[in-house]
């Protein structure tokens, strides 16, 4: 038998047909003490379901502590690579952004809404009959609400929420006796039934004051949360969700992320080339590359630029994409106090960068000038400057530089993977 879930009475596991059934089931559990019974295997608790089941009926207005989180606003399926993305480090997506407001904050987009479990549901080793936690759901008839309720509070040896509306502590001390007499206990048959039995009427009396305090904090804020409701848009990988100052949603697109994976896609295509002696097509995607390079330096600097100030930078900011990079990596990171160690101009990576650029600007602003003879290899020395042996060098300058400033304020997303040895790009090489 498995023990990963709280079961009921026969030992079924509960299965929730619906968001709201879930969260119907997670306020019944922490407002009616008789949906639960003792039972003598650990970890001793069990769903009276047939009482769990009278209680959902008409269930229409209530909070409840989920163990879930509320999201909003965009799709399921997009919000989930996006999460993947984070958990794995980031970089192949462009992210969710500081205004996706995609975890609820008030009341939740009637349109598009559901639960995110940061747990599995009813897993064992929380405590889903107690009525406290950071953020609070409610449910209001028709609409949906999450608030921030309150702040997670870490010690070496335990973590609880503490909240201005209401005092968890008593909470607090029977959980932990749970998990001390009951959930770790010896399991050697001799716990005291008798003292869960009360410590889970001791629970309930002090979740109907958690509950009541919660009805009214909802209560007094209802009236000033309107939302915005609409129709989660269709998101590319490249792009992330947003809002402008109003309100309204936008899509933004992350143009660095774009152009670091064009141009390993040339570089690549520039190795086919080289490998069966297509001297054309190597000087196209090597030229190629070196703009893609180029463009992503660009747009990672602007990128910094808009996190520092709020504003894209205007067409007469004349810096070069490093100067701003710098600029503003050390500003973000000095808003929180923490040192940055510029990029140093004399060396490398900042002065092969510096050369892309003088290429890219070249390319795009084109002179058929004439190019020297290379003599090592006996072509222009243009061949040289975009063959494949440069254009490694051009990738992983880029990424080991955005790696030394992301790292640097590693609250900021990375707008591209600058991890070695992580596969991302299926089987193209990722100097």
């Amino acid at each position: 038998m498995s023990v990963d879930t709280y079961r009921t009475r026969s030992g079924a596991p509960l299965v929730f047909k619906s968001d709201l059934h879930r969260l119907q089931v997670d306020h019944v559990l922490q407002s009616d003490r008789d949906s639960w019974i003792i039972k003598p295997e650990w970890p001793f608790l069990a769903i009276d379901r047939v009482r769990l089941r009278s209680r959902l009926h008409g269930l229409t207005r209530f909070p409840v502590f989920s163990r879930s989180i509320l999201c909003q606003n965009m799709r399921p399926m997009d919000f989930g690579l996006r999460l993947m993305d984070r958990f794995g480090g980031g970089g192949t997506t462009a992210g969710l952004g500081d205004r996706s407001n995609v975890f609820v904050e008030g009341k939740a987009n009637s349109e598009v809404n559901y639960l995110f479990d940061m747990n599995p549901a009813l897993s064992i080793g929380s405590t889903p009959w107690l009525a406290e936690g950071v953020r609070m759901i409610f449910v209001d008839d028709g609409d949906l609400f999450q608030y921030k309720y309150g702040e997670l509070v870490s010690t070496e040896s335990h973590s609880y929420s503490v909240s201005e509306s209401f005092d968890f502590t008593l909470l607090t001390i029977m959980q932990r006796r749970y998990y001390a007499e009951f959930f770790n206990g010896p399991r050697d048959g001799s716990e005291d039934l008798a003292e869960l039995a009360s410590l889970l009427d001791m629970s309930f009396e002090e979740n109907k004051l958690s509950l009541a305090a919660a009805d009214e904090y909802h209560a007094g804020r209802v009236p000033s949360l309107p939302s915005s409701n609409y129709r989660p848009p269709l998101l590319t990988k490249y792009e992330r969700l947003t809002h402008d100052e109003s309100g309204r949603p936008k899509v933004e697109v992350s143009f660095a992320l774009i152009h670091y994976e064009k141009a390993i896609i040339e570089f690549n295509e520039l190795k086919t080339s080289a490998a069966s002696g297509g001297a054309d097509n190597g000087l196209v995607h090597g030229l190629y590359c070196v703009i893609a390079v180029a463009a992503c330096l660009e747009a990672v600097g602007n990128y910094l630029v808009l996190v520092q100030t709020g504003f894209h930078p205007l067409r007469a900011d004349m810096r070069t994409p490093l100067a701003k990079i710098n600029a503003a990596a050390q500003s973000i990171a000095a808003s929180r106090q923490v040192l940055y160690v510029p990029l140093q101009e004399a060396a490398n990576p900042y002065l092969l960068l510096e050369r892309v650029r003088k290429l890219r600007n070249k390319f795009m602003h084109a002179k058929e000038v004439a190019n020297d003879i290379d003599p090592d290899i006996h072509t222009s020395s243009l061949i040289k400057d975009v063959g494949e042996a440069a254009c490694r060098e051009y990738l992983s300058s880029l990424r080991e530089l955005t790696r030394q400033v992301f790292e640097q304020i590693p609250w900021i997303q990375v707008p591209f993977v600058t991890r070695s040895n992580y596969i991302w790009m299926g089987e193209l090489e990722v100097p």
